[in-house]
C-alpha cells in the first residue's frame, strides 16, 4: 500500500490514477519551423562610384549581373529596387544598383525593421 498521508491506496489503484493522468485526451499540433542558411559564392563585377542618396562612395553593381547573383529576373530585381527604395544610378551600361542600399534593405527586411512591405 502506498500512503500519502490523507488517504491509501494499493499500488492497483494508484497504476490506474497515473494511467488516467498520463491517457492523452487531447492532441496538440505543434509546428517546428527550421531555418536554412546557405553560403552560396558567386561573383559579379562592381564599379566604384559616388552615390548621391548616401553622400559616399559606394560599390554599385549593374541590375542583370545582380538579378544572375540572387537567381531572379532583372525585372523582378527592378522591381524590388524600386518599390524598396533601393539606391541607384542610371550608367552608360544600363541600371546600377548601390550595394551598400541594397544590403541594408536586405537586412531590414531579414529582421523585421523593413517599413515597406511591398515584394514580401
Amino acid at each position: 500500500m502506498v500512503s500519502d498521508g490523507k488517504s491509501s491506496l494499493t499500488y492497483n489503484d494508484f497504476n490506474t490514477k497515473m494511467h488516467d493522468l498520463m491517457t492523452t485526451k487531447h492532441q496538440r499540433e505543434i509546428v517546428i519551423e527550421f531555418e536554412k542558411v546557405q553560403l552560396i559564392r558567386k561573383r559579379a563585377k562592381t564599379t566604384l562610384g559616388h552615390c548621391e542618396r548616401c553622400n559616399a562612395e559606394a560599390d554599385f553593381v549593374g541590375i542583370r549581373s545582380a538579378a544572375e547573383l540572387f537567381g531572379i529576373t532583372a525585372k523582378d530585381l527592378t522591381q524590388f529596387v524600386v518599390n524598396s527604395a533601393v539606391h541607384y544610378a542610371n550608367e552608360e551600361f544600363g541600371t546600377a544598383i548601390c550595394i551598400p542600399s541594397l544590403l541594408a534593405i536586405m537586412h531590414a527586411r531579414h529582421t523585421g525593421n523593413s517599413r515597406t512591405l511591398v515584394g514580401k
